[in-house]
């Protein structure tokens, strides 16, 4: 048996098989893409891939399909074909919604219930296949069940009593009901046993249901089932147990010996059972459309696969998938279960996350939001115990094209629970490592999660400490340095290269130089003075904008890490300033109190970002589309029942800093008004509290003004619940 294929007819096989379940070749091409893409990051926990880069300087000039391995194996084979299953699925339900308008029969259910009836036994294994065809397709009775199987797993001590075959029927009936819903009517049979109501004309589908089989037989397996042959008797060496180590091939044949028409048809003859077409009972469907004849779906069925253009598209979005994993960062992670998120992990304030499993739960994901929309970073199919009735335990290592590692770990479930599972994020690089550390320790503050033993086994301590070390050395070198140039040059005076504006309380739309004196008196004076003259300070009350945090005393200004040069700040709303010669600037202001003894202005206090109820919205652009976003964003304000707009910035808790700039159209624009705004939510002290650098926001949105204004509000919105239900 060949157990390879290439990359090309693998992608033929996916396609004609999507085809045929779906009849829609746009929708077929989507879900061989999907699976290739689960398919292609699930290998990377055996450290393979279907996409690479070659080794060598000459990469850059190979084709797409240069890129991609010739061969795969018989393991990844099968796996794409579960894939295009479970991809398949969301398809299928969206035309069963659509039955009422007769865009779906009776041919196209009976492809959807056989395919499901697959899905849901091979992802087990043998037993449930040769159950699931046998008692709920076709009208065999449980002793002529226990029968086949025997045949199949030929091994008497591995069978299995009929109460177990009663009680793995009715988990199977419950899953399809509820998979169809509706569509199904379960009923009580001759011996009082339930089964579904049968369709009064089955035979007319006998063909359909061939095909179907001739589709869903795992590919590349072989025929063990010789004609003439006595399962019991003479036994079959290809379904004989063979060692452990080829265990999963002999399995493959066994479910290969019952999905197959010819090899089922063989089985059962030679058990002296009636052909499986004289005992087919296909479900009745309940549609509001009925197509009465049984010779198929009237739609899409192709006579080739994929054209050369078709194939290189679907390789270039998978390399345009890895490329993209590469620059992935640590951002927040969306973990789904078949397609339905369930929890979410932010590597910037815990490693790992833990949540249970429902029962028929198959396919894991792991997804990312960058530049360019979702990405899939990782996936991983659950497998089932020998058994076939839980889940086994499992731990998958998935190395991103970035370096980052990825685990997901299976373990038995408490109470309920079927199983437990935890995804954890880790940096290999020392240097990211250190970052991310040094991240979650500042926003631990906050939250209160942190713990050292979680950081003392993950491998990011070591290096985290050692680049501490070197950043603590280099600050302590640095000061050390300014406190000497300080002593040397007692009242040496430098110019700031941008200053930081001084507004006048009783007029703040007129901003004014601020002089400090840096000798030991320490005395604000007027603009205009020369430093050291005497005379009492400008009798208008002075203090700092809001724009700027504070600072140190130090004769020179320090920019805060989070925010823009100031003399670039003039977008946000506060004019930049050039300092006068002679004069220093600082963000910390000395004035002489009315008590007249020296010290510093008290700072403004600042709340914390889940704290912020008010908030000014403060729009630097004068201009009507400005005017008209600031006035959208207090009405979003006002309607979200959790932020209030404040009419003036005394009594704000944060100022919402907006910066728009128009749309370019190109000539006269007659559709709906676009901008590119850009926004900024800065306390009392000025410093930028959102967008938080743990979620990935730039601040940035772009597209028609109305909705540009929902979904900044609906963004603040979300993150700062996000940051109450942290506390």
């Amino acid at each position: 048996m060949n157990s390879l294929i290439s990359i090309d007819d693998l992608l033929n096989r996916a396609f004609l098989l999507a085809c045929f379940i779906q009849g829609d070749k746009e929708n077929a091409i989507r879900i061989v893409t999907e699976a290739m893409a689960k398919l292609e990051v699930a290998m990377t926990a055996q450290d393979k891939r279907l996409y690479y880069r070659p080794a060598g300087r000459s990469w850059m000039r190979r084709s797409k399909a240069d890129r991609f391995r010739n061969k795969v194996s018989f393991n990844e084979l099968h796996l794409l074909q579960r894939l295009v299953y479970i991809e398949s699925e969301p398809y299928e339900e969206q035309q069963e919604r659509a039955s009422g308008r007769g865009l779906i029969g009776e041919a196209e259910m009976l492809i959807h219930f056989i395919k499901h009836l697959v899905k849901i036994t091979i992802k087990r294994n043998s037993f449930y296949v040769t159950l699931g065809l046998s008692r709920l397709l076709y009208n065999y009775t449980t002793a002529e069940t226990m029968e086949v199987y025997n045949a199949v797993i030929q091994d008497p001590e591995r069978m299995k009593d009929d109460y177990y075959f009663r009680s793995r029927k009715v988990v199977l009936m419950k899953e399809l009901k509820e998979r169809f819903g509706h569509f199904l009517e379960i009923g009580r049979g001759p011996r009082g046993e339930e089964r579904f109501r049968a369709h009064a004309f089955s035979s007319r589908f006998v063909g359909l249901v061939r095909e179907c089989f001739s589709f869903f037989t795992p590919w590349q397996s072989p025929c063990s089932v010789p004609a003439g042959v006595d399962p019991i008797g003479d036994g079959i060496p290809g379904l004989s147990y063979q060692g452990h180590q080829e265990e999963d091939k002999t399995e493959v044949n066994r479910i290969h010996a019952v999905l197959h028409p010819e090899c089922y048809e063989r089985l059962v003859k030679a058990l002296g059972f009636a052909a499986p077409d004289e005992r087919l009972e296909v479900p009745h469907f309940f549609l509001s459309h009925n197509e009465s004849s049984g010779e198929g779906p009237r739609s899409y069925r192709p006579s080739s696969g994929l054209n050369q253009d078709e194939l290189l598209a679907i390789k270039g979005n998978l390399e345009e998938q890895a490329a993209r994993r590469k620059k992935a960062t640590a951002g927040l992670l969306r973990v789904m279960v078949d397609g339905t998120e369930r929890a979410r992990l932010d590597p910037n304030l815990s490693r790992r996350i833990h949540f249970d499993l429902d029962r028929d739960a198959e396919l894991i994901e792991i997804r990312a939001g960058d530049g360019g929309g979702d990405l899939l970073l990782a996936s991983h199919l659950f497998a089932y115990t020998a058994a076939g009735d839980g889940f086994q335990p499992a731990k998958a290592k998935i190395r991103l094209e970035g370096g980052q590692q990825l685990s997901i770990v299976v373990s038995p479930g408490r109470d309920s629970a079927a199983a437990s599972v935890e995804v954890a994020y880790q940096e290999t690089s020392a240097l990211r490592a250190a970052s991310l550390f040094l991240r979650r320790m500042a926003n631990s503050e906050k939250t209160g999660r942190f713990s050292w033993r979680e950081w003392g086994t993950s491998g990011a301590l070591a290096p985290t400490l050692a680049v501490a070390l070197i950043a603590i050395c280099v600050v302590g070198i640095t000061q050390y340095k300014q406190i000497v140039e300080n002593s040397l040059s007692p009242s040496k005076v430098t110019v700031s290269p941008a200053a930081t504006p001084i507004v006048n309380e009783s007029n703040n739309s007129v901003p004014q130089t601020g002089i400090a004196e840096t000798g030991n008196a320490g005395i604000t004076e007027q603009a205009g003075k020369t430093p050291g003259a005497e005379g009492p300070p400008s009798s208008a009350k002075l203090r700092r904008t809001t724009a700027a945090p504070p600072q140190s005393t130090g004769t020179q200004i320090s920019q805060p890490h989070n925010e823009p040069p100031l003399s670039k700040r003039n977008v946000a709303g506060a004019p930049a300033l050039t300092a006068r010669p002679g004069v220093i600037v600082t963000n910390q202001t000395r004035q002489r109190p009315e008590s007249g003894v020296r010290g510093f202005h008290v700072a403004p206090p600042s709340v914390r970002f889940r704290e912020v109820k008010k908030i000014f919205v403060d729009s630097p652009e004068d201009g009507p589309l400005g005017q008209r976003i600031r006035e959208s964003l207090i009405s979003g304000l006002k309607a979200s029942n959790r932020l209030a707009p404040a009419q003036n910035r005394d009594e704000a808790d944060a100022r919402l800093i907006v910066s728009v700039v128009p749309a370019q159209t190109g000539g006269v624009n007659t559709g709906p008004e676009k901008a590119s705004v850009v926004v900024q939510l800065v306390n009392a002290r000025g410093e930028v509290i959102w967008p938080l650098p743990s979620v990935s926001r730039s601040g940035e949105y772009q597209g028609v003004t109305a909705d540009v204004t929902t979904r900044i509000v609906r963004d603040l919105l979300s993150d700062i619940q996000r940051a109450e239900q942290q506390r």
